[in-house]
């Protein structure tokens, strides 16, 4: 293919729209920490809006007066999959939040499962994981004290022992419980091994068990459930606004992950058609 003025301009074009788009966000970004951290007054969270806009007015406008077909169709894709991924973040926000906060009265149960997370300074339980035991112990023991709590986390390769061998450790500490009641899965990685592994330690597979975990892991812990074959209610422990938001974000990308192959699938039908479009029209 020759390289003509009209590729050439494309091009040029392509990379202008480029530094364009990560100047903004980055200036975003920035207004949007100041925001948060300083808790200033809303013309910080306008200003933030204001700079999106301008990047959706450039993205648009620079990508449609653009000739060369392919770049065209790349960029217009592109612009279509963040429309896209905004709205499937706003609803996975919508579906989190109702997770998080419907009051189900909670079933008497048989067994709990409590979710691991990471150890703090690799050997103790930190203030989120606190947080999950706290929540099903106290459930536990206003049951009467007769369910099998299982705490499941493996060891990481920077931690210096499994973390559901810590949690069970702290169980004993805190609460006054029978300790052949508290069992202990060490060998998962992951949430999905978590309850596959921790399924082989339930009483009753056709009974309603319990899943403890943080209030924005519980819609994939759900979702896990479900796929692993549990039948299961799950409560989610109270995180703080930080933690709760930096946690929603790693969840949506990880309920992505879950489903790459249809989001791939997606992905080639939008810039297939968005080719085929600026080609024939």
């Amino acid at each position: 293919m020759a390289f003509t003025h009209e590729w050439g301009d494309d091009v040029a074009l392509f990379i202008l729209l480029l530094l364009t788009t990560i100047l903004v966000l980055a200036l975003a970004w920035l207004s949007w920490g100041i925001w948060w951290r300083l808790r200033m007054r809303p013309m910080m969270l306008l200003l933030t809006i204001f700079l999106l806009i301008l990047l959706i007015m450039a993205w648009s406008g620079m990508a449609f007066s653009m000739k060369n077909v392919i770049l065209k169709s790349l960029w217009q894709g592109a612009f279509a999959i963040l429309i896209l991924l905004d709205a499937g973040w706003c609803l996975t926000l919508f579906a989190m939040k109702g997770y998080e906060y419907r009051h189900r009265k909670v079933p008497q149960v048989q067994d709990m499962i409590v979710l691991g997370a990471y150890l703090k300074d690799g050997h103790e339980v930190g203030p989120i994981l606190a947080g999950r035991i706290n929540r099903a112990m106290d459930l536990a023991i206003q049951q009467g004290s007769q369910a099998t709590v299982i705490f499941t986390g493996g060891q990481g390769f920077d931690e210096q022992l499994p973390e559901g061998v810590a949690m069970k450790a702290y169980a004993e500490r805190t609460f006054d419980y029978p300790e052949k009641q508290l069992l202990v899965e060490s060998s998962s990685r992951n949430t999905f091994q978590n309850l596959t592994f921790s399924k082989e330690k339930l009483h009753d597979l056709n009974q309603t068990i319990l899943i403890a975990t943080s209030d924005y892991h519980v819609l994939r812990a759900s979702f896990l459930a479900r796929r692993v074959g549990l039948s299961a209610q799950v409560i989610g422990a109270k995180t703080t606004i930080r933690v709760r938001w930096r946690g929603r974000l790693r969840e949506y990308l990880a309920l992505i992950n879950l489903q790459q192959g249809a989001v791939l699938i997606l992905i080639a039908l939008i810039f297939g058609i968005i080719f085929l479009m600026n080609f024939f029209l």
